[in-house]
């Protein structure tokens, strides 16, 4: 059975998504920025298979983030008032924006980089 909830419980259930989605994306960031200089200052050869998973898999979560973004400005739109809105969307905005381009990156990463020779070889 479906009860509704109350303006007051609307607006806490808000702010808890938006702390664990914010603390969420802090650590998913710096875990992206770290792995990716972490496989383009290595200087000893791997496998190519082996680190075409990992960059494939950092931006499959990387696209999920944009999903997961996208649709947390929806929800919230609904549930919080419209001036505090403005400032969720400008959050989420540029949260997604940097999601892109960490996307970007991991594509352009798969696409062109050949993992069996160290960067300074390039």
């Amino acid at each position: 059975m479906y009860i509704p909830l109350e303006a007051k419980q609307m607006e806490e259930w808000a702010r808890k998504i938006v702390e664990a989605y914010m603390s969420w994306y802090v650590f998913f960031v710096g875990g992206n920025i770290a792995v990716l200089g972490w496989i383009h200052t290595r200087r000893v050869k791997a496998d190519e298979t082996v680190m075409k998973i990992i960059v494939a898999i950092f931006a499959l979560l990387n696209f999920g983030g944009i999903i997961s973004s996208v649709t947390i400005m929806v929800y919230l739109y609904y549930v919080v008032d419209q001036p505090l809105f403005v400032v969720i969307v400008v959050c989420g905005t540029a949260n997604t924006l940097v999601l892109v381009a960490l996307l970007v990156a991991w594509s352009w990463v798969y696409l062109k980089r050949t993992f069996r020779r160290p960067v300074a070889e390039w």
